[in-house]
């Protein structure tokens, strides 16, 4: 019998020290959830739609993010090296190199502006020159494709899903599911143990 009452109080103190672990993940995690910023684009169309014509020198992007908080930049889910784009102004500019995207196929693709403290998400429009009927179009350039994986994704692109408050929110759900499964079993082990 003794026993049995040395289990009961374990499992009535590890259920307590579980819910006092979930109440103050509940308090810390939300605040540093809440440091994380989503800086607006500057010098984008009002939907955050950024333009390049292929053939064009560079292309220049913006966001109201800190230029000293400046991480990185990613186009299509890939990171472009340094020597790629140019950083200026106080307010986060960035000057990305025209060769560069002209090896885009046109279309529409996710821009992600990445800060210590936040990140700007825009679209990038590359499009081709607009040619007047009287002069050749011109041949485009030899590329790639880009790798593909089931389902159609292209391989690499982030899947900003899983971000910020999203992970947070998350992360609790599992710890709540997990107590709840520990709390379960403890109280039906206790109630056959109560003999």
């Amino acid at each position: 019998m003794e026993m049995a009452a040395m289990t009961n109080l374990f499992f009535r103190k590890t259920t307590t020290l579980f819910v006092l672990v979930l109440c103050l993940c509940a308090l810390v995690l939300p605040s540093a959830a809440a440091g994380w910023r989503s800086y607006p684009a500057v010098g984008a169309s009002g939907d955050g739609l950024f333009t390049f014509v292929r053939g064009d020198n560079s292309l220049v992007l913006g966001s109201e993010g800190h230029v000293a908080d400046f991480k990185g930049l990613y186009i299509a889910g890939h990171a472009l090296a340094g020597e790629l784009y140019g950083v200026s102004g106080e307010a986060c500019t960035l000057t990305v190199r025209g060769d560069y995207l002209s090896a885009f196929e046109p279309g529409e693709y996710n821009v992600r502006i990445l800060f210590s403290d936040g990140e700007t998400n825009a679209r990038l429009e590359i499009a081709d020159p607009v040619v007047a009927p009287e002069q050749p179009a011109p041949e485009p350039a030899e590329q790639s494709e880009p790798a593909m994986l089931e389902g159609g994704a292209e391989a690499g692109v982030l899947n900003p899903t899983f971000t910020g408050m999203n992970t947070m929110l998350l992360g609790l759900l599992t710890l709540g599911g997990g107590g709840a499964a520990l709390f379960g079993l403890g109280r039906k082990w206790m109630a056959q143990n109560d003999d």
